[in-house]
């Protein structure tokens, strides 16, 4: 096993070069990727969620990932992060210095590749309660070892550029309505120049102008060697940042149907039960 420690992991503070080509290795590579979820308040009823996913995306590109609604395209990304486990197969991460294969990987090792190698905006802001919006977009920038002042203005220039007004900068975005919100979860996210960036509907709660914004930012990382992997509502908009899209199937085969209209009639008689990476 090839897993570096926390302090193995270099800062992501020099752009990697924008060629895919540059390197044989792939940021990011998933082989025979499988997750199930276990619903344990419903007698321990099994819930497939990735069917045998392979997928490799290089430095400098944008895989967009479509599909049918439950076909997995945001579990991927929450695995790759490393919010749900990897169920069977694999997932590797390489960013310079680090190789992290995820199904092997401690927690301790997961937070470093998070803190220093890998951004992900997912469709909801959840944060700490009566911090200002201001440093909620400085705070990944700061824990992975940005001066101050440099992620303070990097952080101002992506709040001006999402339209977040300067008189809610020192308000917790708690109080934000739901696109103020997404525009401060990925204002958070590109506040520091992470190699690999996983991002779900950055573009689901915006306006027309935003939306371009944000294009423009996943176009800037992409040429700055970024590796992206993005799930659209969108597919005008995605088309226009995307390299190449990957669809999934439904994870859900005909001999699960049985099962899973029994499950869904439990769920809506009984009250939710605790769940294993319950989706």
């Amino acid at each position: 096993m090839n897993v570096n420690t926390q302090s193995n992991i270099p800062m992501a503070s020099a752009p990697l070069a924008a060629d895919p080509h540059r390197s044989s290795l792939p940021a990011i590579a998933v082989r025979q990727l499988r997750k199930d979820f276990t619903l344990h308040g419903q007698g321990g009823a099994r819930l497939p969620g990735l069917n045998g996913i392979d997928l490799d995306v290089f430095p400098g590109e944008c895989v967009v990932l479509t599909g049918p609604s439950g076909s997995g395209k945001s579990t991927l990304l929450r695995i790759l992060y490393g919010n749900y486990s990897v169920g069977t197969g694999s997932a590797d991460i390489t960013a310079g210095a680090l190789r992290l294969r995820l199904h092997e990987a401690t927690p301790r090792q997961v937070l470093a590749a998070r803190r220093f190698c890998i951004g992900y905006a997912s469709q909801f802001l959840r944060v700490i309660p009566r911090v200002p919006a201001i440093e909620v977009v400085t705070e990944p920038a700061r824990r992975a070892g940005v001066p101050r002042q440099q992620a303070q203005e990097r952080a101002e220039s992506l709040l001006r550029r999402l339209s977040i007004p300067e008189r809610l900068w020192l308000v917790p975005p708690a109080t934000f309505s739901g696109g103020e919100q997404q525009r401060v979860n990925l204002a958070r996210v590109f506040c520091f120049p992470y190699p690999i960036l996983l991002l779900d509907e950055p573009t689901a709660s915006l306006d027309a102008a935003n939306s371009e914004e944000v294009l423009s930012l996943i176009a800037e990382a992409r040429a700055a060697g970024a590796a992206i992997l993005a799930v659209f509502h969108d597919h005008d908009l995605a088309g226009r940042v995307a390299s190449r899209f990957v669809t999934l199937q439904h994870a859900v085969s005909l001999q699960h149907a049985v099962t899973l209209q029994h499950v869904v009639s439990l769920q809506a008689d009984r009250p939710k039960g605790p769940s294993s990476d319950a989706p």
